[in-house]
């Protein structure tokens, strides 16, 4: 009998401690994986998903769910990555494996490595990447290297994302320059610290065509006018930097090369409606952002900022119709919503729009999996990546139809209470997801659809 044979046993022994179940079934993953024995891989998530209920430690519940998202990432390896199937929108097995991740990183204890830490960050980095998705991908390959300091591949792959995305998506000259050279600096530092030998080469040779293609871009020097913004509050500015919350796509990468500036700009498209639509939904962002600012120190700190929740959520909306015009979708505007946006006569049941699902847009696609962050109350629209929309969802209907008030957690059909903490929480999320939205949508103009 082989060692997947016999870690075979162990997991399928109803009896077997939850500590020594959870060690079991990750070493069952990856021997499985090593062997590309799909089948086991599929044994494995039926029984994870089987014996849940015998995981009472949080530990091991992050143990659990990162050691499924692993799974579900094999499975995609195997049978999906590198093929056609690859540029589907729609990929149950990737949505799989970020809720996994995202759970994983909820249940993480002082009692969670490091390293394990480091990796659910930097898988869901990854994955995001790959989807498009790279402005939050670069939170969490940021939060990976504070994490785990020792590690080079958050860096390396920080790096390549930024390489992919200033020679192909960027349309701002600037903002591009910029990437090359934190990029630059990202190889470099990634290669100082610990990669395994078989990457090693690949990010020399990485780095070698950026020195050799790109010096001009590498010895280009910014002056300060270029990334800063001087007509406003230099307080309120240092916030919008220090919360990454600037419309530019230098916000959240590095404090070396940080811009205050909201300088994002719809270029790919001549369009002078679609042109001002965009501007005033950066308008409709910053008065948003601004509002939350002021609530830290007023006295109508609880009206402001629920004033700024609501105006934040409906940028969404205001984005499905800025879609519906540049893409030629031709809906009427009063059934347009930025989650229905993406189906056939904006019915989830019909399937995708060929519009998107024949296009290798990959800005487009992105801003379909910020969707995904939503919650809707509709069929259909339930099935969530983001494990925190659902309540957020519930606080603009409470804000918008009920009563919605700051204290100790208590819901009736009136007045839903949470605290402070937690919407303020919420709240910087929501203001960073439309952001990150807003720079796709603007990037996603500059792409030649197939």
């Amino acid at each position: 009998m082989d060692n997947l044979d016999n870690i075979k046993l162990i997991i399928s022994n109803q009896n077997v401690d939850e500590n020594e179940y959870i060690k079991s079934i990750g070493r069952f993953i990856d021997l499985a994986a090593s062997l590309n024995k799909i089948q086991e891989i599929d044994f494995a998530i039926e029984n994870l998903n089987d014996n849940k209920s015998k995981i009472t430690l949080k530990e091991n519940l992050c143990l659990f769910h990162y050691f499924l998202s692993i799974a579900y990432s094999d499975k995609h390896k195997i049978e999906i990555a590198q093929t056609e199937k690859d540029w589907n929108w729609e990929q149950e097995i990737i949505a799989k494996e970020i809720t996994h991740l995202r759970l994983a990183y909820s249940f993480r204890t002082n009692k969670t490595e490091n390293r394990i830490i480091s990796s659910i960050l930097t898988n869901l980095a990854n994955r995001l990447n790959n989807l498009g998705r790279f402005i939050l991908a670069l939170d969490y390959w940021n939060e990976a290297c504070k994490i785990d300091n020792e590690t080079g591949m958050p860096l390396i792959n920080k790096a390549n994302s930024l390489m992919l995305y200033a020679l192909n998506y960027l349309t701002q000259p600037k903002y591009q320059v910029a990437y090359i050279q934190l990029a630059h600096q990202y190889f470099i530092a990634g290669l100082n610290k610990f990669v395994f030998d078989e990457y090693k080469a690949d990010v020399l040779a990485r780095l070698n065509a950026i020195e050799t293609n790109y010096a001009q871009s590498l010895d280009y020097k910014f002056y300060r006018d270029d990334f800063e913004e001087t007509t406003e509050n230099s307080e309120y500015l240092k916030w919008c930097i220090e919360k990454e919350l600037c419309l530019n796509p230098l916000s959240n990468i590095d404090v070396r090369l940080s811009s205050s500036k909201d300088d994002i700009i719809l270029k790919g498209s001549s369009n002078a409606s679609f042109v001002n639509f965009f501007e005033n939904i950066k308008q409709d962002y910053r008065f948003a952002r601004f509002e939350f600012y002021q609530s830290f120190n007023s006295k109508f700190s609880k009206q402001q900022k629920k004033t700024s929740f609501s105006n934040t959520y409906a940028i969404f909306d205001k984005l499905g119709y800025l879609i519906n015009g540049i893409f030629q979708l031709n809906f009427k505007n009063d059934r347009v919503t930025f989650s229905r946006i993406w189906f056939t006569n904006l019915n989830k049941n019909k399937g995708l729009s060929s519009v998107f699902t024949e296009s290798r847009n990959l800005m487009l696609r992105a801003l379909y999996w910020v969707s995904k962050d939503i919650y809707m109350n509709e069929d259909g629209f339930k099935n969530l990546i983001e494990p925190k929309a659902k309540e957020i969802n519930t606080i603009r209907n409470f804000i918008e139809h009920k009563s919605f008030d700051f204290g100790e957690r208590t819901e009736d059909n009136f007045t839903f209470h949470i605290p402070e903490s937690v919407f303020d929480e919420y709240m910087f999320k929501l203001l960073r997801l439309v952001r990150e939205s807003i720079i796709y949508i603007a990037c996603a103009t500059n792409v030649t659809t197939k």
